[in-house]
């Protein structure tokens, strides 16, 4: 007797802990299903931002691409020829030419950051400061509108932002170019049209948030036909490059083998040649070149 009553207490005490094992899993069982509803809303909220992120990236390709001079303004006594390639996954390169008000002198910007938005920060404080950047006629004032410039832009920058930037003044009177230029753009200069190319020797970092530039004033001095190259980090970094197979150095072998580099538009061909060739066909970075040359005008002009 004592022995059945026994058993029936120990079968009331399994049913009593299947139930609570079962009422265990169906708890988990709930939970689980209130996890897998909150993972698919959350995907299906994550899906809809990287949707809207793709779209707003879209949009700012298209209004860099806008943005971005299709024919570089006429400016007597000089001849330009540039190219622009946007970048499979980086983009942020701008660049402009103007003629600089009540002189003989034009201006020049080339700026390459590493995002789309950050290239629309830039070009919003350059509307905004742009009378200072027009009226550049000197030193002092191309100086002072520089520090403006990148002062303004360093006051928005995110601390993992980089700008690569380049802004000068040529004047056609002393075939000079008073110039700034951070982080890696790239400068290659011919004396005339037949000489070997060469590239400045001072090459400060880029501009970040954190770290505030050195401001210091560089200069290239051109002959009667001479020209002058610039080229953004999409160009001059590509990755698997070598020193001794830079784009000046493929420039200078190209004449060096009597290539075709007399006109400036062969000249730019030249430089895109190398780097789809170190690259392939489509940068993952933006990539932007421009050639300036003097013509016989300008020597006339300066007299």
């Amino acid at each position: 007797m004592f022995g059945m009553y026994t058993q029936l207490m120990d079968e009331k005490d399994l049913s009593q802990k299947v139930r609570e094992l079962e009422n265990i899993i169906a708890l988990q069982k709930k939970q689980l299903d209130e996890y897998q509803f909150l993972i698919e809303s959350t995907n299906e909220r994550l899906q809809f931002f990287i949707q809207q992120l793709r779209h707003d990236l879209q949009k700012l390709r298209d209004l860099q691409k806008i943005l971005v001079p299709k024919q570089i303004k006429k400016i007597p006594g000089m001849e330009f020829s540039s190219r622009f390639v946007p970048g499979s996954k980086i983009g942020g390169d701008y660049y402009d030419i103007f003629p600089i008000k009540n002189s003989q002198s034009f201006g020049v910007i080339l700026s390459s950051s590493g995002s789309h938005g950050l290239s629309s920060l830039v070009l919003s404080i350059m509307v905004a400061v742009g009378p200072r950047i027009d009226s550049c006629q000197d030193g002092s004032a191309l100086q002072q509108a520089t520090e403006t410039l990148i002062n303004n832009v360093r006051q928005h920058m995110e601390p993992q932002d980089e700008w690569h930037f380049f802004y000068g003044v040529f004047d056609k009177k002393y075939l000079r170019m008073d110039f700034y230029s951070f982080g890696n753009i790239g400068i290659a200069f011919q004396k005339t049209d037949r000489s070997a190319f060469e590239s400045n020797e001072i090459q400060l970092p880029c501009i970040t948030k954190e770290s505030a530039p050195s401001f210091n004033q560089q200069q290239i001095q051109l002959d009667p036909s001479g020209r002058f190259i610039l080229a953004s980090p999409g160009v001059i970094n590509i990755r698997g490059a070598t020193p001794s197979e830079n784009w000046i150095h493929f420039l200078n072998f190209q004449l060096g083998n009597g290539k075709d580099v007399k006109h400036i538009h062969d000249l730019r061909n030249h430089v895109f040649r190398w780097a789809r060739k170190m690259s392939g066909p489509q940068p993952t970075r933006d990539q932007t070149v421009i050639i300036a040359q003097v013509t016989e005008r300008a020597i006339r002009l300066a007299t």
